[in-house]
């Protein structure tokens, strides 16, 4: 039985993978999720960033005994499962990445960072406030801030710099959709096009945001490249 680690997205949690892992549960595969400091009611870390994650991310491998381990994650998911392997070379297998942002610059983050006002979100998009509450608690709003706020540090300096992209001997999987409105296909291909054992793959329906795409397929998609 092969086992994989799904990976949240910011502002997520653990529970928006509950379909996909009874799908790939179901298939035979051991599946393991666990929040980021500050997500899903888990409390924050002295650190919010890609580092701090991506150490996150190392600690749950050793605590559970899963070097090796397959990993998929959505959106900032993926960039920390890549960023974990240029930290720690052999410490995941195959890596597949969906709706992950790796072009960040000082006016990118400026343009995301201004949907991440939570008093702006309460007010006008109520809905959304009521669900990232349900996900997250109390503390929504620091997370909303938090966020921005490594958003920001991105856009100054990216984590993973292009020629880093070189040194990852993973087998890389960058997914896609179509109607993806914060991740370009360009920036996509780019990165795919940099990692020595990648490959791009469109998806033809869905959007950013994961509930948008078709859990079977996702399902179908995983099992078809962690064999």
């Amino acid at each position: 039985m092969s086992s994989i680690i799904l990976l949240h997205g910011a502002l997520g949690s653990d529970v928006q993978f509950n379909a996909l892992q009874r799908n790939l549960s179901s298939q035979g595969k051991k599946v393991y999720t666990f929040n980021f400091s500050g997500h899903g009611k888990k409390t924050f870390a002295k650190g919010f960033s890609i580092e701090q994650f991506s150490n996150e991310l190392a600690e749950f491998i050793d605590e559970n005994k899963l070097q090796g381990v397959d990993v998929f994650g959505y959106s900032m998911g993926g960039y920390v499962a890549l960023y974990t392997v240029l930290q720690n070379p052999g410490l995941l297998n195959v890596i597949i990445c969906l709706g992950t942002k790796f072009e960040w610059n000082p006016e990118i983050a400026s343009k995301e960072i201004k949907n991440l006002n939570p008093e702006l979100i309460a007010a006008k998009i109520p809905k959304f406030a009521h669900i990232l509450q349900e996900l997250h608690g109390e503390s929504w709003r620091e997370l909303l801030q938090k966020t921005g706020r490594m958003m920001h540090a991105m856009g100054e300096k990216n984590p993973i710099e292009e020629q880093d992209f070189k040194k990852i001997t993973n087998p890389v999987c960058i997914c896609l959709s179509e109607g993806d409105k914060m991740v370009s296909e360009k920036e996509s291909k780019h990165i795919a096009s940099l990692i020595p054992h990648s490959k791009f793959i469109s998806i033809n329906h869905g959007a950013h945001i994961l509930e948008t795409i078709d859990v079977l397929f996702l399902c179908e998609l995983i099992c078809k490249e962690t064999k």
